[in-house]
């Protein structure tokens, strides 16, 4: 059971603490409750008695490390009498990055040199010298007041300030030998994996690469490994998650890195090598993981298979009007790819026929277009979900500017943009640009932003209505 004396120091200590970056103007009485005061003997002198009884300390897990390798610091205060403590100022940190550690509000008992003592953790971090040389640590600032009974029997209050003594780590660079040309920075203990949502991807689909690298170390230092992308893919902007559990030192972890792409030809792939390297300070080397995710990229589904799916399966009211928002981008595709072509087919029966078409003509077919144009779009502005949105709106612009270019089927919205470019039409070149990068962005982060389905609907419509011209 804790005694009297030791429940008040932790009550106090607790209160205190919570003020350690703007301490009170005034403290609260020290009177209350009836403890005991310590008792000055005659002679003693209280500044003596309390550099004896009160002190601060820092505490480095290792006093020589490598550059980037984690370090523990813990600042306590030692208390063999009763005193009233606040910290009047936290320790800076120089040339390093620093991550808090948890730890416990209630003091440990230690005996020093027979004495009884109250050991408080003031702070408790976990510190990454960023560059070599001799690393100093800050010191930490307490203000403590005992409340004294003089020879005279009255109590008075004295007040006292405590310092930990300087503590100097030497930071050694690391070692050159081994050392990786694309060397991450990186020092700890990690592992990698890397996974794909299915490895069977269909042409054109969305799919998601996730690499976990897990451990222990530097975990600010982790950024995206190197990926070797099979030829005909396209990659997106990467997003990614970190969890620490700052209970342990070494901090312990992960951090995954999820990278959207899409594929465009059929066929057998991996995606790789991917590649991630950092020290290893308890084998004194070098680590360099590697791995691959094979996968396979399948023929994209037909609007009449995804349909049959449909008709085959028993599904309610309910689940039909979410397939069909589904494949709301799929019909409106599939209506400018047939489009295409019979644009084409047209085009090449006129040449065998050696007809030049009349200017009639040609206006009234751009006509039609812009009229089966516009109704997918106005079939556009019924998508409700921003993700189906999105992707649904990029497509529609790639297939409009197809057809009015001429383009290739497999032609890419920057070779679009680039096309337009090449037809004095900078201005909608540009605006294109704009709305394939907005569609992009808010596709593949996690969430949308306020009212971008209007502000590219607005800019879509207006791109459209110049691409085809309805009078």
């Amino acid at each position: 059971m804790k005694s009297r004396f030791t429940i008040l120091l932790i009550c106090t200590f607790r209160c205190i603490f919570l003020w350690a970056q703007q301490p009170p103007a005034q403290l609260p009485s020290l009177l209350d409750d009836g403890y005991q005061s310590p008792v000055l003997k005659t002679g003693e002198s209280p500044e003596t008695v309390m550099r004896k009884s009160i002190y601060v300390k820092a505490f480095a897990s290792s006093k020589s490390v490598y550059t980037g390798e984690p370090v523990m610091v813990t600042y306590k205060l030692y208390a063999s009498i009763f005193c009233r403590s606040r910290v009047n100022k936290q320790p800076s940190f120089n040339g390093c990055s620093v991550m808090e550690l948890s730890y416990s509000g209630d003091p440990d008992i230690e005996i020093i040199d027979g004495k009884t003592f109250h050991v408080f953790t003031v702070r408790k971090l976990q510190v990454i010298p960023l560059e070599d040389g001799p690393l100093h640590l800050g010191e930490v600032e307490i203000e403590n007041i005992v409340p004294f009974i003089t020879a005279d029997k009255q109590q008075d209050n004295f007040s006292m300030t405590s310092r930990n003594e300087p503590l100097i780590i030497d930071v050694k660079p690391l070692p050159l030998t081994d050392k990786p040309k694309d060397f991450s920075g990186v020092v700890g203990s990690f592992t990698m994996q890397a996974n794909v949502d299915s490895n069977s991807v269909p042409v054109g689909d969305n799919a998601t690469l996730n690499i976990t690298i897990k451990g222990s170390g530097n975990f600010t230092g982790i950024h995206v490994p190197a990926i070797q992308w099979p030829h005909g893919t396209e990659h997106f902007e990467v997003s990614d998650t970190q969890h620490v559990d700052q209970d342990n030192y070494p901090v312990e972890g992960d951090k995954t890195f999820s990278i959207p792409f899409i594929g465009a030809k059929e066929g057998k792939a991996a995606i790789g090598p991917i590649s991630f390297n950092f020290y290893d300070p308890s084998t004194s080397s070098y680590k360099i993981l590697t791995t691959e995710v094979p996968l396979t990229f399948t023929k994209t589904v037909s609007r009449d298979e995804q349909m049959q799916d449909v008709v085959q399966e028993d599904v309610g009211n309910s689940k039909y009007l979410w397939i069909v928002a589904g494949i709301a981008a799929v019909v409106i595709v599939t209506l400018m790819v047939s489009m295409q072509l019979k644009s084409r087919k047209q085009s090449l029966q006129i040449k065998e026929s050696v007809i030049v078409p009349k200017l009639e003509a040609v206006v009234a077919e751009q006509k039609d277009y812009g009229i089966e144009i516009l109704s997918a779009l106005n079939r556009l502005g019924t998508v409700e979900e921003d993700k189906k949105f999105l992707a649904a709106a990029g497509y529609l612009l790639i297939a409009s500017l197809q057809i009015k270019l001429g383009a290739p089927e497999n032609a890419t919205a920057d070779e679009l943009t680039e096309l337009l470019k090449k037809h004095d039409n900078t201005d909608l070149s540009r605006t294109c640009s704009k709305i394939f990068a907005d569609c992009n962005r808010n596709l593949y982060s996690p969430d949308a932003e306020e009212g971008i389905k209007e502000k590219i609907y607005f800019e879509l419509s207006a791109v459209i209505k110049k691409l085809f011209p309805i009078t």
